[in-house]
């Protein structure tokens, strides 16, 4: 399923290049963040669907759950927040994508973080939509309270 994507956990960032891992950007994801939207295939998901979704972000490990239950873990193997737009590679260490990278990009603005993910396998997004046929899911967070 798409919205596992969205669950990257375990980013074991002490076992990664320190040239790959932008710490400044990584220090900018931190925190808890619940899901706001998650669009794929231009279709967005309903609203009940994603509620109790969110993103824990801490000491460089990612964790994505409904409401308890850990969807999916995954390792960064590139951060890149200088590039424009910001460049995040994820390889999926548990759940149904396990051993898959993913490829996306990233923003912040204030309490909202927004990714645009490619599913395993397709091109990096160069824009933050998740229309149909692309491949891509959009993903929206806001800072969770």
């Amino acid at each position: 399923m798409i919205l596992l994507l969205l669950g990257w956990s375990l980013l074991l960032v002490d076992n990664q290049p320190a040239d790959k891992i932008d710490k400044e950007s990584l220090k900018n994801l931190q925190g808890t963040w619940q899901l706001q939207l998650h669009e794929h295939g231009g279709v967005q998901s309903d609203k009940q669907a994603i509620a109790a979704i969110t993103l824990t972000v801490r000491t460089g490990k990612f964790v994505t759950r409904e409401n308890t239950e850990i969807k999916e873990e995954a390792e960064i193997e590139k951060l890149d927040g200088k590039a424009n737009p910001a460049t995040i590679d994820l390889r999926i260490t548990s759940g149904s994508d396990r051993d898959k990278t993913v490829r996306g990009i990233w923003k912040r603005d204030g309490d909202t973080l927004i990714f645009c993910m490619a599913e395993p396998n397709r091109e990096r997004p160069k824009e933050f939509a998740g229309k149909v046929g692309s491949g891509h899911t959009l993903l929206r967070f806001t800072k969770a309270k």
